[in-house]
C-alpha cells in the first residue's frame, strides 16, 4: 500500500488523536481524598488542591464550605491542574 502525503498526514493525525484519548483515560484514577472544602475546591490534607467537577454530587459538595470531608471520585490532571469528579462524599467528624 502506497501512501501519498495527504494520506500520511491524515493517518498521523488519527494516531495522535487516538493516543491522546488513551492517555487521558490512563491518567484518570479513582481515589479517596480527605480534606476541606474551600472556594478554590477541595484542599487535601497533604496540601494538594483539587478543582471539583461541576456535576450533581460536586455541586452538592461545594455547599459544604469549610467542612472536613472524605471524597471518593475520579481524578484527572490537565495542565498541572487536578480535578475530582465526585462519586460520593461524607463529612468527617
Amino acid at each position: 500500500m502506497k501512501l501519498n502525503g495527504r494520506s500520511l498526514i491524515t493517518l498521523l493525525c488519527a494516531l495522535v488523536l487516538a493516543f491522546s484519548m488513551c492517555a487521558a483515560a490512563v491518567l484518570a484514577a479513582e481515589m479517596t481524598v480527605k480534606g476541606t472544602v474551600k472556594a478554590e475546591g477541595l484542599v487535601a490534607d497533604d496540601g494538594t488542591t483539587y478543582a471539583i467537577a461541576a456535576k450533581d454530587k460536586g455541586n452538592d459538595l461545594m455547599k459544604m464550605m469549610d467542612k472536613k470531608v472524605e471524597v471518593k471520585g475520579t481524578v484527572t490532571e490537565e495542565g498541572g491542574k487536578k480535578t475530582i469528579d465526585v462519586m460520593e462524599y461524607k463529612e468527617m467528624k
